[in-house]
């Protein structure tokens, strides 16, 4: 998960509304697919986006937002 984890994070650093990484807004956080089982979450703060959560998709749908 670490690889793939990286591999997305570089590619949204390079284009972050490329549709393989699912990038969308969920209330105050945003989120990013990390292949078929994972998300990131992240902030955004002067128009630079800090992920600050991994995990499954399972542990993301426990998420309130």
């Amino acid at each position: 998960m670490q690889k793939l984890a990286d591999k997305n994070f570089a590619l949204f650093k390079a284009n972050p509304r490329h549709p393989s990484l699912g990038f969308s807004k969920k209330g105050a956080v945003y989120t990013v697919e990390i292949g078929r089982s994972y998300r990131a979450l992240a902030r955004e703060h002067n128009g630079h986006y800090y992920w600050f959560w991994i995990g499954t998709h399972e542990d993301y749908n426990r998420f309130r937002f």
